[in-house]
């Protein structure tokens, strides 16, 4: 089986570049993501609502300071026309295009997770892969290696693994507070020798985390 991971997760990372603060994929869930582009299409459409296009005042401007002696220069007043709710035009903009980035946010990690979770239905995504599929497990360099119980196939176990971390990504890795997988920034991959799956990260606190909840969860 091709994981899917590598690509996707390049696909998440380039819509994350483009994001403002807080509206990126993994800043909040899915359904934070919906609650917050529901939020910034009201204060969207109160700023459109004060926006009048026809609306015009009037601005004097008096001489300009400058001269030898830090006079005024001998300009005439200068009047200028404009619109006094153009920035209630703009303000519904930028709220706009943050409810379509929140949005997209959410879309994204949804996405992510039906790619990873095919074949998967909803309860078996929720459950954890590690109970009842686990032997044994030793430490690693980064992480923990997972000696699988007798007669589980590695590949159908790695896919469960990897769905499961996408069904935690998409919930912003709350609610199984114990669960080794619901922590940010893992990776999941085969042994060398194919017979084992190794679960590791690149932040050395997410790594003691993940060595504490898995012997936690499989024992020694």
């Amino acid at each position: 089986m091709v994981s899917r991971w590598p690509s996707l997760l390049a696909a998440a990372t380039l819509l994350s570049g483009c994001a403002a603060s807080g509206t990126r994929p993994d800043d909040m869930s899915a359904e934070a993501h919906r609650k917050a582009a529901a939020e910034e299409q009201q204060v969207a459409a109160e700023h459109a609502r004060k926006y009048d296009p026809s609306a015009t005042a009037t601005k004097v401007s008096g001489p300009v300071a400058g001269g030898r002696a830090g006079g005024h220069l001998d300009y005439p007043d200068r009047t200028r026309t404009y619109n006094p709710t153009a920035g209630h035009r703009s303000d519904a903009q930028k709220h706009r295009e943050h409810a379509a980035q929140h949005q997209a946010a959410g879309k994204e990690l949804e996405r992510f997770e039906e790619a990873e979770c095919q074949g998967f239905d909803p309860a078996t995504r929720a459950v954890c892969p590690l109970l009842g599929q686990v032997a044994s497990l030793e430490d690693v360099s980064g992480g923990v290696r997972l000696r699988l119980a007798e007669g589980v196939p590695a590949e159908a176990a790695l896919a469960h693994i990897r769905c499961h971390l996408a069904f935690a990504r998409t919930r912003a890795f709350s609610g199984m507070d114990d669960c080794p997988l619901y922590l940010k920034g893992l990776q999941a991959a085969p042994s060398t020798d194919g017979s084992a799956i190794d679960l590791t990260s690149d932040e050395s606190a997410t790594v003691e985390l993940l060595r504490n909840r898995s012997r936690a969860h499989v024992g020694p």
